[in-house]
């Protein structure tokens, strides 16, 4: 929440340092603008996810606020460290980190201002590049990394992978977000955005900025289009970069005719797309869409799952041996680790859990030199306390739950607690 919080303030400032106009227009187009970033189904919805898109957006909106921001030698040193730490937070930010270094190394070679702070740049870059390249080594992240090998990144995927993504930029459905399924914007704003695109190219003193924005979007859409799977997650960083184009057109109403014409043009839009039939979920009213999301935030609690787990298993172990007392689960062993109370150590269900195929030692580390099985077998014959829980097995619903089954089929079991409404309940193994 908080590094969306920050988006929205960077992304307040972008729109004020791009545009041009009396202190009534720029704040009316900020509000126009940023109304719809903040209500894009996927920029609010993100938020619940304890996923690497929220970090994402919000460096690669920094990095665009850097770019459009006079040069001085803090906005240098923090341009130079955007790539790195975009391609650390998720690998599949390349493309972010690739177009971003590109258009920071024109803006410190070829304005005349920026010129004294090219070399603050280039020894912050090389600084981020050091520990991007230790934490690569050090962490063995690409050494069998699923994605690295055979055709997932393949030119066999490029026809049907830009096909989806130029679809889904304007406004037609055919990608999915995890489960969502959601358009990426309401058409009106696909509509607006086009034409924003075609016009900032018309205006010598926006094109710069246009070009830098544009290229971003297309080399990200192409870049991944080259990947077996296509998911929105991988492009929605560019959100506030395609919401930023609206605003060239407003410029230009108000340029061509006036500042009044334009506001009224922008409080239009806003009630159009509020109340037009298509512009919300599942092809409802905005509004209505809106006001159902509103409900629900305020009616009902988002129950963290994953969390309540491990408040659950403190509170079951809370009295126990740390040393002789072990835990079966399928969840992340570092989240367990961020709230556990220290009284019980976690057991993999599956040798492909994650965190376990990414770092084989660690595997090794948790079960010796034996497979899963055997290490259970071996912990309950020397009289350890072990148990186990079906919590999380849905994550993957085609492989853990039969994993579980064929792991407890060789022992017998004990319910011996209760908790999220039975899908954390806790086991002891025989």
């Amino acid at each position: 929440m908080l590094l969306l919080i920050g988006v929205i303030i960077l992304f307040t400032l972008i729109v004020d340092k791009i545009f041009s106009g009396n202190k009534i227009y720029k704040v009316i187009l900020i509000f126009f603008l940023g109304f719809f970033l903040v209500t894009n189904f996927y920029f609010y919805s993100t938020p619940q996810l304890l996923m690497a898109e929220p970090i994402t957006i919000f460096l690669v909106t920094l990095g665009i606020y850097l770019y459009v921001s006079e040069a001085n030698i803090l906005y240098a040193s923090m341009a130079g460290q955007i790539a790195c730490l975009l391609m650390m937070v998720k690998l599949s930010n390349i493309p972010y980190s690739v177009i971003l270094s590109i258009l920071f190394f024109v803006k410190y070679i070829s304005e005349t201002k920026s010129k004294k702070y090219l070399k603050i740049f280039l020894i912050s870059t090389g600084i981020g590049i050091t520990y991007f390249f230790l934490y690569i080594f050090s962490s063995k992240l690409l050494f069998a990394h699923k994605n690295l090998g055979g055709t997932d990144f393949s030119l066999i995927h490029f026809k049907e992978g830009i096909k989806i993504y130029l679809r889904t930029l304007f406004n037609n459905e055919g990608i999915r977000y995890l489960w969502f399924t959601e358009r990426f914007t309401p058409g009106i704003i696909a509509l607006f955005t086009l034409i924003g695109i075609i016009v900032s190219f018309f205006k010598s003193n926006y094109r710069k900025i246009a070009f830098a924005l544009l290229l971003l979007i297309i080399l990200v859409v192409l870049f991944m289009s080259f990947f077996v799977t296509q998911d929105l997650r991988y492009i929605i960083a560019i959100l506030p970069a395609y919401v930023i184009f609206i605003g060239f057109l407003v410029q230009e109403i108000s340029s061509k005719i006036n500042n009044t014409i334009a506001i009224i043009f922008m409080l239009t839009i806003i009630i159009v797309s509020l109340f037009l039939k298509g512009q919300g979920n599942k092809n409802e009213m905005a509004i209505i869409t809106f006001k159902k999301q509103v409900g629900l935030n305020l009616r009902h609690r988002e129950v963290p799952w994953n969390y309540e787990a491990v408040v659950i298993f403190n509170k079951f172990f809370k009295n126990t041996d740390p040393t002789k007392t072990y835990i079966g689960t399928f969840l992340p062993p570092p989240f367990i680790e961020i709230f556990s109370n220290k009284k019980y150590q976690t057991l993999p269900i599956s040798s492909w859990q994650e965190f376990y195929w990414l770092e084989p030692n660690l595997l090794k580390k948790i079960i010796g030199g034996e497979d899963v099985l055997a290490r259970y077998k071996k912990l309950v014959k020397e009289g350890n306390s072990v148990y186990i829980t079906h919590y999380y097995e849905s994550n993957v619903p085609s492989q853990w739950p039969k994993q579980i089954d064929d792991l407890t089929s060789n022992f017998s079991l004990t319910k011996v607690y209760s908790g999220c409404l039975g899908a954390c309940d806790i086991y002891q193994l025989k």
